[in-house]
């Protein structure tokens, strides 16, 4: 089953593949259809240019001996008057070359009846051909109209006697006073229709293998920021819904439980509480961005006002606080500077090991909390202020607390840095 997350851009994807293969189906058409009719047209003129010269040789000697000389192509005459091939018939005759005989033979009676003078375009009228005498070395196997046509100009349009049947292009003429049908007829027509269709298969084949490939690259490129997007934002969808069912669970327990032990299940109560209003403030705080507000700030007091709101969660995990704290007076934002500490504490109790101790320790303008516990990759600490980011799912928490940090650190023009080894995780805060 397809991820509902790559839906469109597999979308997308298809689109762009049928646009840009309907493209080269229509380029490769037009590009075949052309080439199709210059090959036809460049048959049709060859098939005219050796009828002409066979005309001559046949004037000139008189028998059929330096005709059949000619190895250029299928050569036949029909006679006219006695209704018969000069030679054997050929085999599969199309039915159109059956009726221009038809035609001509027709046309050949009325002419004799009346006793009129037939014109003759391929006999006396047109000049002999630049051709050598009819042997076969001296013909070559195939004419040119550049090299050995006597009119060195293709006509615009086909010869209106070209037929092409499924398997022959023929070409008929009337010689020796319309008498006589001299047929041609060749395959190269179609041999060379059939190395033209493979070539523009290969090349539309090719081509749209290049766009495909490219396509996807593209399509890929385009959509990947988008992708990860959409899956950090379904991660915080279901952590949201875990992180608010949990202390949410918690109160609805302990309030049943209430009456059998009030001291423990209100702490339960309080703590759950305090948990709510933690996610509330990350979501509204990541949400909305409130403008600044500087104010003159006791540093030191306001660590320990905040660790004091935490040591109640620590508790739970008999997690103890080491201050060590200089004093230190800052012109700052207040509602950021306890954001940053916070998250930072929260984050020291929610991945230090139970029984550990955390050390807060300010000096220098530069505010250090230190840990014991998960231990941060190396590969992972240019990542861990990216929003939604999580690289531990066993400690709960949206992956937005860092991100905040990192956001309102650079408003304040703080500097953060993270290091991280077996022995400790420390965040360092640096105010200058």
């Amino acid at each position: 089953m397809i991820d509902k997350n790559l839906k469109y851009p597999l979308l997308v994807l298809l689109v762009y593949v049928c646009t840009s293969g309907a493209f080269v189906l229509f380029f490769g058409t037009f590009y075949y259809q052309s080439k199709k009719n210059d090959i036809l047209n460049h048959t049709s003129f060859i098939l005219h240019d050796g009828a002409r010269q066979i005309a001559y040789i046949r004037r000139t000697n008189g028998d059929m001996d330096g005709i059949f000389g000619f190895r250029n192509y299928d050569i036949n005459i029909f006679n006219l008057a006695q209704n018969s091939y000069e030679v054997q018939e050929f085999n599969d005759i199309p039915n159109e070359l059956t009726q221009a005989i038809k035609h001509l033979q027709k046309d050949f009676k009325q002419n004799s009846k009346k006793k009129t003078k037939p014109s003759y375009p391929l006999d006396e009228t047109l000049p002999p051909p630049n051709i050598a005498p009819p042997d076969e070395k001296a013909l070559p196997e195939h004419i040119t109209p550049d090299e050995k046509s006597p009119q060195n100009t293709k006509p615009k349009e086909r010869i209106n006697n070209f037929i092409i049947s499924q398997n022959y292009a023929y070409y008929i003429a009337p010689i020796h006073k319309r008498s006589l049908v001299l047929i041609l007829r060749t395959n190269e027509l179609h041999k060379a229709n059939a190395r033209l269709f493979a070539s523009v298969l290969v090349i539309c084949l090719l081509s749209f293998g290049v766009v495909l490939v490219l396509s996807y690259f593209i399509v890929r490129l385009a959509y990947a920021p988008l992708l990860g997007h959409i899956k950090a934002l379904n991660t915080f969808i279901t952590d949201t819904t875990h992180e608010i069912n949990t202390p949410l669970s918690v109160i609805l327990m302990s309030l049943e439980m209430y009456e059998k032990n009030p001291q423990k299940y209100l702490a339960n109560i309080k703590n759950a509480a305090f948990s709510l209003s933690q996610l509330f403030s990350d979501l509204s705080s990541t949400l909305k961005t409130q403008p600044l507000s500087f104010e003159h700030i006791d540093v030191s007091a306001l660590i320990k006002e905040r660790v004091g709101f935490f040591e109640l969660s620590a508790s739970k995990k008999q997690i103890s606080f080491k201050l060590d704290l200089a004093p230190l007076e800052l012109t700052s934002d207040k509602f950021r500077l306890s954001k940053i500490i916070d998250n930072l504490l929260s984050n020291a109790i929610k991945y230090s090991f139970s029984g550990e101790i955390i050390s807060v320790s300010l000096e220098n303008n530069k505010l250090a909390i230190a840990q014991k516990g998960v231990v941060i990759n190396k590969q992972n600490l240019e990542k861990i202020y990216d929003k939604f980011t999580r690289f531990d799912r066993t400690n709960g928490g949206f992956g937005i607390g860092l991100s905040l940090v990192k956001r309102f650190c650079d408003e304040l023009n703080y500097t953060i840095t993270a290091s991280s080894n077996e022995k400790q995780t420390t965040f360092c805060v640096s105010f200058m």
